[in-house]
C-alpha cells in the first residue's frame, strides 16, 4: 500500500520531467558561471599591477578580498535584478505553453519562496564568480602570477561540456516527440466533437432512464444536418475525463478457476454508431447496433489485442468468452481494430465493448462526426441536450484534434523549456570560447606582429588562432558526449521509441556545437590576421 496525499498525487507524473529542467537550469547557470568568472579572472590578471601597488601600500588580503568580493556582489546582483525584471516580463508567455506538464500552471507566480531561491542562488554565483579571482589577487605574490592560462581553458572545456549534455538531451526528446507524432491513435480524430455528460439528479436513477437518454440523444444528434455520424462511449481515447474498467477475463465461457492465471481487459459501453463516429475500422462481423435491447442476448464487440492475447488469432466471432463484473457469458459479434486509449505513447490494450442498453450507464462521452469545422457542431449539441433535459450539465466539450493535441502536450512543452535552455546554453559556450581566443589574440598581438614582419601567410597566423580554441571545444564534446552517455539513462523514461543512447542525435549535437565553435574562432582569427606589425610592436 502506497499511501500519498492529494498534492503528491496530482504532481507525481509530472516530477522527473520537472527535475529534468531544473537539471538544464543548473547548467545553464554553471555556464553562465563560468563565463562571468572567467571574465572576472581576466581582469583581475590585468589588474596585478594594481594589485602589487596596493600591497605594497599595506593593502591586507582581507581587505583586497573584501574589494573584489563587493565589485562581483554589485555585477551578480546587478544581473539578478535584470533577471527579475525579465522573468515577471516572461512569466505571460510561459503560462501560454500548455499547462498539460505540470497541474497548477496557469498559477505560476514570482512569490516569496521563489524570491528566496533567486536570493539564494545569487549569493553562490556571487561566491563561484568572484572567490577565485579574489583569492588568486589577494593570497598570491606578483612574482608568481600567472596569466592563468591552464584555469580558463579548463572552464571553457567545462562550458563546452555542459553545452553538449543540454543538446543531447534536447535532440533526444526532439526525436521522441516526432516519432510520437507519427503513430497511428487507431481513430480519424477529424472532424469529431465529443461531450462528457454525467447525468444528474433523482429522475436517472433507474438503468432504464440512463440508457434511454443516451439513445434517444444519440438518434437525435445522427438526424441533424451536417453529421454523419453519432455515438458514445464511457471513456473516450486520451480523455482524462472519463470512467474505465478493467475486469477479469476468460476465454473459455466460464469464470477461471483459483489457480488460473488472472486476465484482464477494459470495457467500455457503446452506444449508437461509435465506431463509425470515431473513424475505428470494423475488421470482422458488425457493430453494436439497435438490435441489443436489453433483453436480447448479450454481445460484445472486441479489439485486434484482445485477440491476438486471448484468442490465439482466430476469429472471435460467435465466440462466447467470460467477462467479471457482473457481465457474465457474451457473444462476441464484432472485430474492431485497436485504439492507443491511454496515449499515443502507451501500446493497445485488450479491449471489449458492450452495448449501453444492456449495460447502462450514467456518465458516456457523446461522439459526433461531422463535415468540415467540429466545433460548429457545438450549439447543436448543446441544443439537443436541453431539449431532452434542461437542467443537464455538460461536462467537458472538446475536439477531438484537440484531444490528441493535449494528449502530447507535456512533451512538446518539456521540449520547447529544455530546447530553449540548450540554446541559451550553446550561446553561451559560444561567448566562452570567443572570449578565450580573443584574450589569447589579445595577449599575443606581439607575436601576432612579428610573425607577420617575418612573412608569415594569413592563412598560417589564422590557423594558429583557430586550431587552439578548436581543439578545447573538441575537448569538451568529447567530455560533454561522455556526460550525456552517462546521464541520458535519466532520460529513457521520457522517451518514445528513440534509445537515450542514439548515436545520430549525439553526433548532430557534436556538429552543431563544433561549428558554433568555429564561428566564435573565427571573428578573433580575421582579426589576427588583419593585424599591422609596426601598430603591435609599437604598443608594446
Amino acid at each position: 500500500v502506497t499511501v500519498l496525499s492529494a498534492g503528491e498525487a496530482a504532481g507525481a507524473a509530472s516530477r522527473r520531467p520537472l527535475l529534468l529542467l531544473l537539471g538544464a537550469v543548473g547548467c545553464v547557470l554553471l555556464i553562465a558561471c563560468a563565463n562571468v568568472g572567467h571574465l572576472f579572472l581576466v581582469r583581475a590578471i590585468d589588474r596585478d599591477r594594481e594589485m602589487a601597488v596596493r600591497v605594497a601600500l599595506g593593502a591586507r588580503s582581507g581587505g583586497l578580498v573584501r574589494l573584489l568580493l563587493l565589485e562581483s556582489t554589485l555585477v551578480v546582483l546587478l544581473g539578478g535584478a535584470l533577471g527579475l525584471v525579465l522573468a515577471g516580463w516572461s512569466l505571460p508567455l510561459v503560462r501560454v505553453l500548455d499547462p498539460e506538464l505540470v497541474p497548477g500552471w496557469h498559477e505560476l507566480a514570482l512569490d516569496g519562496r521563489v524570491l528566496a531561491f533567486g536570493a539564494g542562488l545569487l549569493g553562490l554565483v556571487t561566491v563561484a564568480c568572484g572567490l577565485v579571482p579574489a583569492l588568486r589577487a589577494a593570497y598570491r605574490p606578483p612574482a608568481a602570477r600567472s596569466d592563468a592560462g591552464g584555469l580558463r581553458r579548463a572552464i571553457i572545456v567545462a562550458e563546452v561540456a555542459l553545452s553538449v549534455v543540454l543538446l543531447v538531451g534536447a535532440g533526444l526528446f526532439f526525436r521522441s516527440l516526432d516519432r510520437i507524432q507519427r503513430v497511428d491513435p487507431g481513430f480519424d480524430p477529424d472532424p469529431v466533437l465529443a461531450a462528457t455528460i454525467f447525468l444528474s439528479g433523482s429522475k436517472y436513477g433507474e438503468d432504464a432512464k440512463q440508457a434511454e437518454f443516451f439513445s434517444s440523444l444519440v438518434q437525435q444528434l445522427a438526424r441533424v444536418p451536417g453529421v454523419e455520424a453519432a455515438g458514445a462511449v464511457t471513456t473516450l481515447p486520451m480523455n482524462p475525463v472519463g470512467i474505465d474498467y478493467d475486469l477479469p477475463f476468460s476465454a473459455d465461457g466460464t469464470p477461471p478457476g483459483a489457480a488460473a492465471e488472472r486476465q484482464e481487459v477494459d470495457i467500455r459501453v457503446a452506444e449508437g454508431d461509435y465506431f463509425r463516429a470515431l473513424g475505428v475500422p470494423l475488421l470482422r462481423g458488425r457493430a453494436l447496433g439497435v438490435r441489443d435491447r436489453a433483453d436480447a442476448a448479450r454481445v460484445a464487440v472486441v479489439n485486434e489485442t484482445l485477440v491476438r492475447r486471448f484468442l490465439g488469432g482466430a476469429d472471435p466471432v460467435g465466440r462466447r468468452v467470460w467477462v467479471g463484473g457482473g457481465l457474465s457469458e457474451v457473444t462476441i459479434v464484432g472485430l474492431v481494430g485497436d485504439i492507443r486509449h491511454r496515449g499515443l505513447a502507451a501500446r493497445p490494450r485488450p479491449e471489449l465493448y458492450v452495448p449501453s442498453a444492456q449495460y447502462p450507464h450514467g456518465g458516456m462521452t457523446v461522439v459526433i462526426r461531422g463535415r468540415g469545422d467540429p466545433a460548429a457542431l457545438a450549439g447543436a449539441l448543446k441544443e439537443q441536450v436541453y431539449a431532452l433535459d434542461r437542467d443537464q450539465p455538460i461536462s467537458s466539450l472538446v475536439t477531438l484534434p484537440d484531444l490528441l493535441s493535449r494528449s502530447v502536450a507535456p512533451r512538446r512543452t518539456q521540449l520547447v523549456l529544455f530546447g530553449g535552455f540548450a540554446a541559451r546554453a550553446l550561446i553561451l559556450a559560444a561567448v566562452g570560447v570567443y572570449g578565450v581566443v580573443a584574450y589569447a589574440v589579445g595577449r599575443r598581438s606581439r607575436e601576432i606582429g612579428i610573425r607577420i614582419a617575418l612573412g608569415a601567410s594569413g592563412p598560417s597566423v589564422r590557423r594558429t588562432v583557430l586550431l587552439p580554441g578548436l581543439a578545447l571545444a573538441g575537448a569538451g564534446v568529447l567530455l560533454g558526449g561522455a556526460a550525456a552517455w552517462w546521464l541520458a539513462r535519466l532520460l529513457a523514461s521520457e522517451l518514445y521509441e528513440v534509445s537515450p543512447h542514439d548515436p545520430r542525435t549525439y553526433f548532430a549535437a557534436a556538429l552543431v556545437l563544433l561549428a558554433v565553435a568555429w564561428a566564435a574562432c573565427e571573428i578573433p582569427a580575421r582579426r589576427a590576421v588583419r593585424t599591422d606589425p609596426m601598430i603591435a610592436l609599437r604598443s608594446e
